[in-house]
């Protein structure tokens, strides 16, 4: 499978050993690409202070939108990380909350959840090996230990520590 290259002045996919320019409209670049995440079908989930998330599919060298999403369908488009965790769920962190999409359906999680802050630090995500996920906000780390059962409707519960909260179903 092909990879991704997308940045200011170079935006290219990795064919075998070279790199084809990959050319993007300079609106959807302005502001300034801070993340990328590549999911499982090759496609690139691209965010930070643009106008809008991107999912983006790169075909025959040219980029194809398969969805812009913006306010009222993500909480902001103030976007801090986009990434995914080992189970397949994209995770996207903003300045009001962090949204997580398990491929049908988004989950917005804020201070309300247990997050320590709604506003999320730069590149602040980690995915853990047992599967749990980490996560970096203003104030402290949030360590969300069973991220597939936010979408059993279940509450939360946060585990209090030292500028840090485990978040488990209650």
């Amino acid at each position: 499978a092909a990879a991704a290259l997308v940045g200011e002045g170079v935006e290219g996919e990795a064919a075998g050993d070279r790199w084809l320019q990959v050319p993007l409209n300079d609106a959807m670049t302005r502001g300034g690409i801070r993340s990328l995440a590549v999911a499982r079908d090759g496609s690139l989930w691209m965010g930070g202070g643009l106008a809008s998330l991107y999912h983006l599919k790169i075909e025959g060298g040219q980029a194809k939108v398969l969805a812009s999403l913006t306010t009222p369908e993500l909480v902001s488009t103030d976007i801090e990380f986009v990434r995914y965790d080992r189970t397949g769920l994209l995770w996207v962190g903003t300045d009001l909350g962090v949204e997580v999409f398990d491929g049908t359906h988004w989950r917005l999680l804020t201070t309300g959840d247990g997050l320590i802050s709604n506003d999320t630090n730069e590149g602040a995500f980690y995915a853990d090996q047992d599967g749990s996920v980490w996560i970096g906000v203003n104030g402290g780390l949030t360590h969300l230990l069973h991220p597939r059962q936010l979408f059993n409707d279940e509450d939360l519960e946060a585990v209090p520590g030292i500028g840090r909260r485990k978040l488990e179903p209650s």
